[in-house]
């Protein structure tokens, strides 16, 4: 090929996307195979792997190889440079070396393939090819993440009811819960379901950002789990107020689970509640919102609340002080 033919000879764009694409492909797949073969550990197992890939389009899935393999190769010259040149005039060494290094690969690419020549004919050439395969492994992430992003806004939202005396629902908000990666956020009225509880602290231990926001009166009512969480080192705040903080929903890494549902056994297993399992960004986005401003404001509340009441404390007479204490406040 020459250099003045053009790379795709095709006449509608389609067609000349799909042939760019697959001459991109083959170009990235050439370069891994040779760099590999002159510059990797176990080179040849992998030259050889690559190249029995039957068909280009499936070279796509290369491309990343030979820029990964290029920055390793990189890694090494440079190391080798610094070794030659020592401390003086390391960078002129090195960019010399690195250059003779790039001349070398050039010429023995374009040899071995001969048909990709053009694309290596100097280092302006090679410095554009290399900007176009970063780029076209950019795009390709890019659209990966995208497709990723569509599938999660296409998940249907789950619709649970109660009572449900199988245990199934509870068991599904335990699984959501288990398989949390980043956060667990819990905005909860009332909390005295030990399976969930206990989710909630498998997700502390396994180093996730586990928060509690509670209602002042109902953490300490009988067989609220709260405090054991509080104890267990989840990081935990109260409304501090004579109104009630009745939310109750969840922000499990991008997934929200809100209804009127309180994480009790007389909720699931009594009460007629409901609770909807949201993968929509945007409902997802505005409860994370929410709960960082209510976060903040019972955080600041439960601590002036905390200094009143040490204020308060030792404001005392001795005598009051070690009635207080013997009376285990």
């Amino acid at each position: 090929m020459s250099e003045s033919s053009p790379l795709c000879s095709t006449s509608d764009i389609w067609s000349t996307v799909v042939c760019v694409i697959e001459q991109t492909a083959v170009f990235a797949r050439d370069a891994a195979v040779f760099t590999a073969r002159t510059s990797l550990v176990k080179g040849e197992e992998i030259a050889h792997f690559i190249a029995d890939i039957p068909s280009p389009r499936i070279y796509l899935a290369w491309l990343g190889t030979f820029v990964s393999t290029a920055a390793a190769r990189g890694v090494q010259l440079w190391n080798e440079a610094i070794e030659r040149a020592g401390l003086e005039n390391a960078w002129q060494q090195a960019s010399g070396i690195l250059n003779e290094a790039l001349d070398t690969w050039r010429d023995g690419f374009a040899r071995t393939f001969p048909d990709q020549a053009h694309h290596v004919a100097d280092q302006a050439a090679l410095a554009a090819t290399c900007v176009w395969l970063i780029l076209c492994v950019f795009l390709f992430l890019k659209g990966v993440f995208a497709v990723r992003a569509c599938c999660r806004r296409q998940r249907r939202n789950v619709v649970m009811f109660f009572p449900d005396k199988s245990g199934a629902n509870v068991g599904r908000i335990c699984k959501e819960l288990s398989s949390a990666r980043r956060r667990v956020w819990l905005a909860m009225y009332t909390l005295t379901d030990d399976g969930l509880a206990n989710e909630v602290l498998r997700a502390h231990a396994r180093g996730l950002d586990v928060r509690l926001i509670a209602d002042d009166d109902q953490s300490d009512i009988p067989g609220s789990d709260v405090v054991r969480l509080k104890e267990a080192g989840v990081p935990v705040v109260y409304d501090h107020s004579h109104v009630r903080m009745h939310h109750k929903f969840a922000v499990v890494d991008d997934v929200l689970l809100s209804g009127s549902f309180n994480w009790t056994n007389m909720a699931s297993k009594g009460n007629f509640e409901n609770l909807v399992i949201m993968y929509d960004r945007h409902t997802v986005e505005s409860f994370k919102r929410e709960f960082d401003q209510l976060w903040s404001d019972f955080y600041h509340r439960t601590g002036r609340k905390t200094r009143t009441l040490l204020r308060s404390v030792n404001a005392l007479t001795p005598v009051r002080k070690k009635a207080l204490n013997a009376s285990g406040m």
